[in-house]
C-alpha cells in the first residue's frame, strides 16, 4: 500500500484538496498523512471513501498507478510482446530461465507456473522446431477451465495460448470466455483484450479452414462495436473478412489483404505488419 499513498498524494494536490477535505468522514487527517507518506495503511472501505472525496474512480487511480510504478506484471507483457515481435530469442529464452529460477524458490507459486508456459508458447510461434510440453498445455487449460470468473490476467494467458490449442479447446475456450469474464461489457479494457482474443480465434480458424466457427466469431466481433479510435482492431478485423473470403474461393481479397497490411506498415505497426503477411505468404502468388 506504500505506493498506493504516493499516488493518492499526487492526485489528492493536483485537484487541489486539502487533507482535511480527502479524509472527511472517514479518517482522520493524521491517519491520511502516514498512508501518504507510506507509514501505515488504510482499509479497503476508507480507500474507496477518501477517492470519492477527491472524484477519482477506481479505474482511473488503477491507470495512474499503472503508469507512475509500472508494475512488474506490466513490465513483464510489454516486454514479452516487444520479445515476440522482433523475434528475440536471447530476450525470450533470458525470461523463461528467470521464471524457471522462480519457480525453484516458490515451487507453490501458480502464476509462476502459468507465466512460464506462456514463454514457451511464445518461443514456439517464433520457432516451431521448440515444442511445448503437453502436461504444461494440459496445466494452463485445466488453470483456465477451473476458474469462474476471468480476470484480465485469465484473458492475458488465453490471448498467448491460442497457437498451441486444439481447434475444438479453442473454440469451446472462447465460448467460455465471453461468458467467464468479469464485467467485459463495462470495462473497457476488459472488452478490448475480448476482442483481440476474438480477432485471434478468427484468424486461427481461418488459418485451419474452420470457415464456420470464424464467421461466427466474426459476427460476435461485429456486435462488439468498438469505437472510431480503436483503429488497429478494425484493420485487423478486416484483414480476417478478407481472409475468409480469399478461404471461400475469393482470389480478388488478396489484394484487400495486401492493403491492410501496407495500412499497418504506415501506422509503424511494422512487427504486426510482417506477422500477417508471414501468415498468407504462401497464397501471394497462386
Amino acid at each position: 500500500m506504500k505506493d498506493f499513498g504516493k499516488i493518492f498524494k499526487i492526485l489528492r494536490e493536483s485537484k487541489n484538496f486539502s487533507l482535511r477535505e480527502a479524509s472527511e468522514g472517514t479518517i482522520s487527517m493524521a491517519q491520511l498523512s502516514r498512508f501518504e507518506r507510506g507509514l501505515s495503511s488504510v482499509s479497503i472501505d476508507s480507500f474507496f471513501q477518501c477517492l470519492d472525496n477527491i472524484n477519482v474512480l477506481l479505474d482511473e487511480f488503477q491507470a495512474i498507478y499503472n503508469n507512475y510504478t509500472l508494475t512488474d506484471d506490466i513490465r513483464f507483457n510489454k516486454e514479452l510482446f516487444e520479445a515476440y515481435l522482433n523475434n528475440n530469442y536471447l530476450k525470450l529464452d533470458k525470461f523463461l530461465n528467470d521464471l524457471e529460477m522462480e519457480k525453484l524458490k516458490y515451487p507453490n507459486k501458480k502464476s509462476l507456473y502459468l507465466n512460464s508456459v506462456i514463454v514457451k508458447i511464445v518461443i514456439y510461434t517464433c520457432d516451431q522446431s521448440r515444442k511445448v510440453p503437453k502436461k504444461d498445455v494440459n496445466y494452463l487449460v485445466d488453470y483456465l477451465f477451473s476458474v469462474e470468473q476471468w480476470g484480465r490476467y485469465e484473458l492475458w494467458l488465453f490471448i498467448n495460448s491460442v497457437n498451441v490449442l486444439t481447434i475444438d479447446t479453442l473454440v469451446t475456450l472462447s465460448s467460455e470466455m465471453l461468458s467467464r469474464v468479469q464485467f467485459y461489457d463495462e470495462l473497457l479494457e476488459n472488452r478490448r483484450k475480448v476482442y483481440q482474443m476474438l480477432l485471434n480465434v478468427v484468424t486461427i480458424c481461418i488459418e485451419s479452414d474452420c470457415l464456420a466457427q470464424a464467421l461466427k466469431f466474426m459476427k460476435i466481433l461485429d456486435s462488439l462495436q468498438l469505437s472510431e479510435a480503436d483503429i488497429f482492431e478494425r484493420i485487423i478485423l478486416r484483414f480476417n473478412k478478407a481472409f475468409y473470403s480469399f478461404k471461400r474461393g475469393d482470389k480478388a481479397s488478396m489484394k484487400l489483404m495486401l492493403e491492410y497490411i501496407d495500412m499497418l506498415k504506415r501506422l509503424d505497426c511494422i512487427g504486426t505488419a510482417d506477422k500477417l503477411f508471414s501468415s498468407i505468404s504462401d497464397f501471394v502468388n497462386m
